[in-house]
Parts: C-alpha cells; sequence; structure tokens
C-alpha cells in the first residue's frame, strides 16, 4: 500500500503544461536516461520506462511533451518502485517528451528527452503546388478620341412638360456651360435654309452659317429645317427614345442616343466623353 501511495504522489507531481515548468526546484539528480521505445501506433498506451531515478528524485522533477494536442501523459511508478511515463497520442507526429531536474552539484537544469514517432516514419511533407498565375488583367478600353461634333438635343416645350422636368434637368436647355462648349466642339457649317414647297421666296434665301447643333422641340416642322438638320431629327424620333433625348454624331459614325443626363455637368460630361475637354 506504500507503494501503490508513492505512485499515486508521483503521477500528481509531474505537470504536464510546458507553461508550468519552475526550472528552480530544491533537488534532485542528474536525470536518467529514458528507453526510446519501438513503433507506436495512435492510441496505443505506451509505458516508456525511466531508470537510474529514485522515487523521491522523481517527485522533484518535472516531465513535459510537446506537441500536447490530443496526447495523454502520465508518469507513474509500479509496485516495485519502477518508474515509466504512461503515453498515448490519437494522431500520427512527431512528439518530444522530457524530463528537467535540477543538478545538485552545479545548480543548474539537467535535461533528458525522447523524440516518439507515432504512426510509424512520417510520409515526406508534399511539395507545394505552385501558384497558378495570376491571369492578365485586360486592358482597359482606351476612351474614344476627341472628335468634331453634331449634337441634336430633343424636348417637349410644352409649358406643363417643360415644367414636369427636374430643375437641374431642365436647366440643361438654357445652360450657358453647355452651348459655350458646343460652339467650340460643334464646327460651323454652311446651310442653306429650307422652305417647305411652294412658299420658297425668289430669289432663294441666303446660306447660313451656324455651329452644327441644335435643340428641337419634338414636334418641330422638319420641312422648315436643312436636309442634313431633317434627317438627323428622323432618326433620332425613329429611336423611339421617350424626351428629353440627344443624339451625338461624331465625324463618321453617331456616338450616342439616349435621354438627357440628370443636370448640366453631367450632361457636360457625356459631351466632353466624345468631343474632349476644353
Amino acid at each position: 500500500m506504500k507503494k501503490y501511495l508513492f505512485a499515486l504522489i508521483l503521477a500528481c507531481s509531474f505537470p504536464l503544461y510546458a507553461e508550468e515548468i519552475a526550472l528552480s526546484l530544491p533537488m534532485a539528480v542528474t536525470p536518467a536516461p529514458i528507453s526510446t521505445p519501438a513503433a507506436i501506433n495512435p492510441g496505443d498506451l505506451l509505458p516508456i520506462p525511466v531508470s537510474g531515478m529514485s522515487l523521491e528524485q522523481a517527485k522533484l522533477s518535472q516531465v513535459i511533451v510537446y506537441p500536447r494536442d490530443g496526447v495523454m501523459m502520465m508518469p507513474v511508478a509500479d509496485w516495485q518502485g519502477k518508474l515509466s511515463i504512461l503515453f498515448q497520442a490519437k494522431s500520427p507526429g512527431k512528439y518530444l517528451v522530457a524530463i528537467f531536474s535540477t543538478n545538485k552539484t552545479t545548480g543548474g537544469v539537467d535535461k533528458v528527452e525522447v523524440e516518439l514517432v507515432v504512426g510509424g516514419v512520417l510520409p515526406p511533407t508534399p511539395p507545394t503546388p505552385p501558384t497558378p498565375p495570376t491571369p492578365p488583367v485586360p486592358p482597359t478600353p482606351p476612351e474614344p478620341a476627341p472628335q468634331n461634333l453634331r449634337v441634336l438635343f430633343m424636348y417637349e416645350s410644352n409649358a406643363g412638360d417643360l415644367n414636369s422636368l427636374p430643375p437641374q434637368q431642365e436647366a440643361i436647355l438654357t445652360s450657358p456651360k453647355i452651348r459655350a462648349y458646343l460652339v467650340k466642339h460643334c464646327p460651323e457649317e454652311t446651310l442653306q435654309p429650307a422652305c417647305p414647297p411652294g412658299q420658297c421666296q425668289q430669289p432663294p434665301q441666303a446660306a447660313v452659317k451656324s455651329s452644327s447643333f441644335r435643340f428641337y422641340d419634338q414636334h418641330a416642322n422638319t420641312a422648315t429645317m436643312p436636309t442634313v438638320w431633317k434627317d438627323t431629327f428622323d432618326a433620332l424620333k425613329r429611336k423611339g427614345i421617350p424626351v428629353p433625348c440627344v443624339l451625338i454624331v461624331g465625324e463618321q459614325a453617331e456616338l450616342y442616343a439616349g435621354p438627357w443626363e440628370k443636370d448640366v455637368d453631367a450632361m457636360l460630361g457625356k459631351l466632353q466623353k466624345y468631343g474632349g475637354t476644353p
């Protein structure tokens, strides 16, 4: 019964956590060697014999295991006073078991350790697969090159419909900023005024010069428009875009057809996208 009590005392005296190690124990001897066991399988309960150390010396020593996740470890003594460390690991891997004790001669701390491989020789770590190359980022499409513009603004001049527009959008119709931009970026053209059949003056009216932009009511009489503007007006009407709408034509092709922007600055930005900035 006395030795059984020693076994319990010993089991309680060996801490299992590395962070609890205290290296200033009052007395101990140089640790005894630990016998290295043979093959260990996960879940095996393995006694690791410890020789050359008395029970009293063992009670003043420290034993640790690392890593400790999934590990059960308990120092014990049998009825004859032989010391062992019971070890069990749930997972394959390498585990370090060590005993620390104070050397009475030198005053330092001695250590004896053994590395246990659970599950046999661990397979080599597979190489890290190469990082796949980053797909190339498609280039940002270039902004359209600035060009001379022909611009038709179409709206409804009826007071009720015009006043139903948000004030910021209605301001596009009379904005000095919009008109100054159009004068600069819509080149002058020389046009012969049109006249309804049978109403042409004799002699014909002289040709006039004007910048190539117009603001037309959606019900404007196309019979009085120069041919190029009649064609532009009809082209925008055929698109069926609700008024207010705008058609922007470049030097060779149509660039944009759609509703007016929400305010003067946004509308100016749309024009600058195709005609360039001042």
